[in-house]
């Protein structure tokens, strides 16, 4: 699938860092790749080239097949990739979040501080968001008097703060080798496992954690993964009733 996102090439480059932040429509080309420094997909570690438009496809292609998608993310911060999915989502479909997708989640770490979850809902820099611009505010930041900057809007705020604080919903300080081993087969219509899979350092239980994933999955559902395959290589081979749709997007056939 082609995006349908128009992307300015021509833009001033912004230098990329590869670290968790909210503002993943800062686009710069890597060796002639667009790669998207929040996202985290691309130019580590040798690993094959990624942007966040195949992300933004895999949500598409998802929706295209189910009306209410239930989701599993794991590995979620302090919430920076989340916000850039819902903010993505919210522009694909227009309506109240939660009338259009069933989000869950999981993570290592305990659960945010208040602070911590609203910091993470700021851009970084005063510069206009280049996607999904209708889902952010241009607001003062309540720290600095003067100084205002682009703001996640209140209701994708809202959702995701119901299913952090939802017990049923988010599951903190949980591996996602543990999580996977108990739950159910077929539940999930989409699955994100990106940058969460380094975390998992026994051989077998990468295996095994790939395994489990792939039963949790529903026929047509998405898997997405990091894209390092030679690192990955081992743990992918598991993927055997699995399309691999682009780098690090998979869809399960049967």
């Amino acid at each position: 699938m082609q995006s349908r996102i128009n992307l300015n090439l021509n833009q001033q480059k912004q230098s990329v860092s590869f670290c968790a932040r909210p503002e993943y429509q800062y686009l710069d080309e890597h060796h002639g790749v667009r790669t998207s420094c929040y996202f985290r997909r691309g130019a580590n570690f040798g690993e094959q080239m990624s942007s966040f438009s195949d992300v933004v496809d895999a949500f598409k292609l998802v929706f295209s097949c189910v009306k209410k998608p239930k989701i599993l993310i794991a590995g979620i911060g302090k919430g920076q990739e989340l916000f850039s999915d819902l903010a993505v989502i919210k522009e694909l479909k227009r309506k109240s979040l939660r009338s259009v997708i069933d989000l869950n989640c999981v993570d290592l770490q305990p659960k945010l501080a208040k602070d911590e979850f609203e910091s993470a809902t700021y851009l970084d820099d005063i510069v206009e968001p280049k996607f999904a611009k209708e889902c952010f505010e241009y607001v003062q930041k309540p720290t600095y008097s003067d100084s205002y900057h682009y703001k996640v809007k209140r209701d994708i705020v809202r959702y995701l703060k119901k299913v952090f604080n939802n017990k049923s919903k988010t599951k903190w300080d949980t591996k996602i080798e543990e999580f996977s081993a108990t739950c159910p087969e077929k539940t999930y219509n989409m699955i994100s496992v990106n940058n969460t899979l380094m975390y998992i350092e026994d051989v077998n239980e990468k295996k095994s954690t790939m395994e489990n994933l792939a039963k949790m999955l529903k026929t047509g559902g998405i898997l997405v993964t990091d894209v390092c395959d030679d690192i990955y290589k081992e743990m992918f081979s598991c993927l055997k009733d699995f399309k691999n749709l682009k780098p690090g997007i998979w869809q399960k056939l049967v």
